[in-house]
């Protein structure tokens, strides 16, 4: 694991970045592509790390290519996507969870990277900036983890795992009758030619910070851990595990891998899917941001 900082900036689309980065979200998506080795133009950088809407994450359009989408559009996240409807059905293991397998079949191809190094002073930025805020958050401190009351972060960055949606897997899932309300919605889309599918994503194995605070912040700190040595925290997005480490120093790790990077695709016509490469659906228009609130992204 290497130091990091990461996705600032909501949607980002990445042709800009080569020519000279300034936000973490460009500086993180150049380093994941110098780790994959691989082309990540056409991908979205989430502002915030999530365990949700990474591949067969689907949305509906209106069939041109310059639609926006956005959360009105939304129809399902991964899981529910591929037909597991509870959470406590995911698989536990980490194979199975990156390779998204689901009633025995496996949805997502995978490719491992190496680490990804970056700077320390970009993994400082990435703390304060866009990690600790989203911390701040999951604990209900009521208090900002910001310059003023932190004294220092040293971040790790666990690899980068690329996955691809398999489309053969997805087409016999979308293919096959259902009595389940959201497949069936998938199904009606799909048959119109109105069907966005995440057909992508970067997922980042693991996201370690050692944070070091002012002691009134730690007593906040220790307040929420009510005299464990560690405990686990979430929202709706991610969950974290805080460890006291110090007298005023918490180790804070993901639980599971998050996603940093997704392709949303749309279908370039009806029931459009099996043939061809995910090269031939549209990318125009782009995307709302899912680990944005509603209210901060951009309307159609």
């Amino acid at each position: 694991m290497n130091r990091f900082r990461a996705l600032m900036a909501g949607v980002i689309i990445l042709p800009a970045m080569l020519a000279g980065c300034s936000s973490p979200s460009e500086i993180l998506a150049k380093r994941i592509q110098e780790s994959l080795g691989d082309d990540f133009q056409q991908y979205q950088v989430l502002s915030y790390p999530t365990n949700n809407f990474g591949v067969a994450t689907s949305y509906r359009f209106d069939g041109s290519a310059s639609y926006k989408v956005t959360d009105a559009d939304f129809i399902c996240a991964t899981w529910k996507c591929v037909g597991v409807e509870m959470s406590s059905a995911q698989p536990k293991d980490f194979d199975g969870l990156m390779r998204v397998r689901a009633n025995r079949v496996e949805y997502a191809e995978i490719g491992v990277g190496g680490e990804i190094n970056l700077k320390s002073d970009e993994s400082s930025n990435y703390g304060l900036e866009v990690l600790l805020p989203k911390i701040s958050g999951v604990l209900n401190l009521g208090i900002a983890l910001d310059s003023k009351n932190v004294t220092s972060v040293d971040m790790k960055l666990g690899p980068a795992i690329k996955r691809m949606l398999s489309k053969p897997a997805f087409d016999a899932y979308l293919r096959k009758s259902s009595n389940s309300p959201t497949h069936q919605r998938l199904q009606s889309l799909y048959s119109q030619g109105a069907l966005a599918v995440v057909v992508g994503d970067v997922v980042i194995q693991s996201i370690e910070a050692r944070v070091t605070t002012l002691s009134e912040v730690a007593a906040k700190i220790d307040a929420q851990l009510g005299g464990l040595p560690s405990k686990v925290f979430s929202d709706a997005s991610t969950s974290f595990q805080v460890q006291k480490s110090g007298t005023a120093t918490y180790t804070v790790k993901t639980v599971e891998p998050v996603i940093a990077l997704r392709l949303l695709k749309k279908q370039p016509g009806a029931q459009e899917l099996s043939d061809g490469q995910w090269s031939a659906w549209l990318t125009g228009g782009g995307a709302s941001d899912p680990t944005l609130p509603e209210s901060t992204q951009g309307k159609n």
